[in-house]
This record gives C-alpha cells, sequence and structure tokens, in this order.
C-alpha cells in the first residue's frame, strides 16, 4: 500500500500512523532490525542513511584498498626492492581507482538500499540523510550527500515513497533530489534545523 493511501485509511479511523527510524550503524546487520521491525510492526520505515552510507565513502572505501594491497605486498616474499615498487604502483591505482569511483559508489549505494528494501519489507519507506549539523551522523559534503540521495532515489526503482531534503543543501542540490524523487514518484518532504 502507498503511504497515501495508508495515511487516507488512518484518518478514517483516527489513527496516526506510526513510523520508526532504522538507523542501522556499520557494525550491525539488517536481520536483527527486521526482526524488531517485525514485531514493533510500524507503518512506516524512515531508513537513516546517515548512519552506514558514511562508511562507503570514497576516501574509506580507497583506504581499505590500499591497506589490503599493502598487506598482501609486505607478507609476500619479496626483495625490499620489489615491495617498494608495488607499493608505489599503488599509488598509480589510486587514480585508476578515483577514475572508477562513480560506478563503485553507484554499486555500493545499490547494495544499501537492497538491504533497506528487504529489511523493510512491505511497509513504507522513507529516506533521510541528516548530517552532524542537522542532528545525525553523517560527514558527507553537499555535493556527496545529493549524489547519494539521488542516486538511492534512481537506483530504488520506486520503493521508497518519501524523501527527506535538507534545508541545508544549495537550492540548486535540492532540486537535483527532487527531481529524481519525482521520476520516481517519491513524496518530497523539506526538512528544517532547529
Amino acid at each position: 500500500m502507498d503511504f497515501l493511501t495508508l495515511l487516507n485509511e488512518k484518518k478514517t479511523i483516527n489513527q496516526a500512523a506510526l513510523a520508526v527510524p532504522m538507523a542501522l550503524g556499520p557494525n550491525d546487520k539488517f536481520t536483527p532490525y527486521k526482526n524488531l521491525l517485525n514485531e514493533e510492526n510500524p507503518d512506516v520505515v524512515i531508513w537513516q542513511a546517515d548512519a552506514i552510507a558514511d562508511d562507503f565513502s570514497k576516501e574509506v572505501i580507497w583506504d581499505q584498498v590500499k591497506q589490503g594491497g599493502a598487506q598482501a605486498v609486505d607478507e609476500g616474499d619479496l626483495s625490499a626492492m620489489k615491495k617498494a615498487a608495488l607499493k608505489s604502483e599503488l599509488d598509480q591505482a589510486h587514480q585508476e581507482f578515483l577514475a572508477n569511483w562513480p560506478g563503485i559508489q553507484k554499486q555500493i549505494v545499490q547494495e544499501l538500499v537492497q538491504n533497506a528494501k528487504e529489511t523493510a519489507g512491505e511497509r513504507s519507506l522513507f529516506l533521510a540523510y541528516s548530517t552532524k549539523a542537522e542532528g545525525g551522523l553523517g560527514e558527507m559534503g553537499p555535493a556527496d550527500q545529493a549524489f547519494f540521495l539521488t542516486t538511492a532515489l534512481n537506483e530504488s526503482k520506486g520503493a521508497f515513497s518519501a524523501v527527506f531534503i535538507p534545508e541545508l543543501l544549495d537550492e540548486n542540490l535540492q532540486e537535483k533530489v527532487q527531481e529524481a524523487a519525482q521520476k520516481q514518484g517519491t513524496l518530497v518532504i523539506r526538512t528544517t534545523t532547529l
């Protein structure tokens, strides 16, 4: 059932829709949260993506790749000169990584959205990303935040009933998120900070 139909149903029996945030951190798993949702049975799930999305930032992913490569070189049975040469190749690999980042990021967002959809089940799912300045956990800059929200909306195939658009995004970035929402038939909720 879509969110507007749900609201109209609740309105006729003078009952509010129950919404709960789904703020999963990097060490949490979606399954325990899904079990909790099944117990509480809310009407709406608000995916607070800021609790997990930053753990998949360009910097974090590159650091993991770089550390893994450096560790493999250090553990190998190679001469000191060969190890130094291979480590310098890691720096060249960084440029390649940056060139491929948009595709990598899109794949990461697809997986996060899929997990959020599976966790929410048949409930209405809202998308939100809040920075620390807005009271959330996110540290993305405005452009990255807008890119994340638009990518999540585009990859959701209409799974989000609504998206929160933070007022701290400049007007141009807000418009980009709103356009992506409209293409998916997703309601837009503008947020304000207190």
